[in-house]
């Protein structure tokens, strides 16, 4: 992450217009220590606090997945949980 961060700092002072985009972990299924929520919630955490205070865009995906309880937790997103992460994308790439 640190070295992700770097870079994206070097790219931000070479070009400050340019638009950044990260998207956060996602909820998956539970039981298994190193592909579950426990973990992937860890992750986002730390990514979170890594890009804290840059000029990016957080696409939230652990929000998304997280609200939509009618689905099962899995390591990929539902089609329509998919949809919206790219319909909230496209709402900084192409703002109204």
């Amino acid at each position: 992450m640190e070295a992700v961060r770097a870079a994206i700092e070097r790219l931000l002072h070479r070009s400050p217009e340019t638009l950044v985009v990260i998207k956060s972990a996602n909820t998956r299924e539970g039981g298994v220590i190193n592909a579950g929520d426990w973990h992937a919630y860890r992750l986002d955490r730390v990514m979170r606090e890594a890009f804290h205070g840059m000029k990016v865009v957080l696409v939230d995906a652990w929000e998304m997945t997280n609200a939509q309880h009618w689905h099962e937790d899995a390591i990929h997103p539902a089609e329509d949980i998919i949809v919206q992460d790219l319909e909230f994308l496209c709402s900084f790439v192409c703002p109204l």
